[in-house]
């Protein structure tokens, strides 16, 4: 028996058990915890002392923590002593009073780029603490800007991505550096232009299988000319669609989404014709599961048979 199993069965026999279980199992419970909750269980005993540097599922939230220093510093020190363990998902949240991921963004940008190097398959990035944010409404904070150098990884299947901003030649590069993509969601972000990099905004991917689009706000391409607004969506292998509301006049257009099973839509009564309509439900023929949603009470089309023919 090699000192590991003595170690855990000495901690079973002292009626320990919960120490005395696998590390897969306690790596499993400390996935529930907070980063710096799961650190202190190093305290607990000598079985625990450096199970929360080898976790391979880390929950970065900024609660708790009464300054951006402070949040930055244990951040740097937690991946620090990780090393190059393999990461399985790796999630950061702004969620403490005055703390706004734009504010130190190259740390946030160098903590992404370490969990993609160490193969993460699941990262979210959540800069949600909107209460604070519009408190004062003559010096707001800005969304956090993600670089999109950041996103190549041959590994990262889920991406969760909240109050964040990105530009329409980071999305594209993501779509292209992250091959095995299955699992998108985008709340509450806004894409902009790239400078000298124009186009419609697409969601171009071959391996995308989720993709979810809540309060998106997209770029212009011309002067408010209702043709230039759309945003594409391009993916031959997605099974799930929701695209929530959109803002400032975007609309939608579906190029190849043939394997849908399930679609959840919002549309826009207000700037969505009769023919835009048709063209969504035509591009989902085959979807088994379909809701339509309108953000008013009444609908109404007016109708030309013709378009739809």
């Amino acid at each position: 028996m090699d000192t590991h199993r003595r170690k855990r069965a000495t901690a079973m026999d002292a009626g320990d058990r919960i120490s005395g279980l696998p590390d897969e199992v306690r790596h499993h419970v400390l996935s529930f915890l907070p980063a710096r909750d799961a650190a202190r269980t190093c305290v607990l005993s000598p079985m625990w002392r450096q199970l929360w540097a080898s976790a391979p599922r880390l929950n970065v939230d900024a609660e708790g923590f009464t300054s951006q220093s402070s949040f930055i510093e244990f951040v740097n020190a937690l991946l620090l002593s990780r090393g190059c363990i393999p990461l399985k998902s790796f999630w950061l949240c702004a969620n403490g009073p005055g703390i706004f991921l734009e504010n130190f963004r190259d740390n946030v940008n160098m903590w992404i780029r370490y969990a993609l190097s160490s193969n993460v398959e699941e990262l979210g990035v959540d800069d949600y603490n909107q209460n604070d944010r519009f408190e004062d409404m003559k010096n707001p904070i800005e969304f956090f800007r993600i670089q999109h150098c950041p996103f190549t990884s041959s590994y990262l299947k889920k991406l969760h991505l909240c109050y964040v901003y990105i530009d329409n030649h980071g999305l594209k590069k993501l779509f292209s550096g992250c091959p095995v993509l299955e699992d998108l969601e985008m709340i509450n972000c806004e894409i902009f232009h790239a400078e000298n990099f124009g186009g419609q905004p697409e969601f171009s991917s071959a391996s995308l299988k989720s993709l979810r689009i809540e309060y998106v706000d997209f770029p212009y391409t011309g002067d408010y000319n209702m043709s230039d607004c759309y945003i594409v969506i391009n993916m031959p292998s997605l099974v799930s669609l929701h695209v929530g509301t959109l803002l400032d006049f975007t609309l939608l257009s579906l190029v190849d989404v043939q394997s849908l099973i399930t679609a959840a839509i919002v549309l826009n009564t207000s700037i969505d014709t009769f023919a835009d309509c048709c063209k969504i439900l035509g591009a989902l023929s085959n979807v088994k599961k379909l809701e339509l949603l309108f953000p008013y009470d009444l609908v109404s089309f007016t109708r030309n048979c013709s378009i739809c023919s």
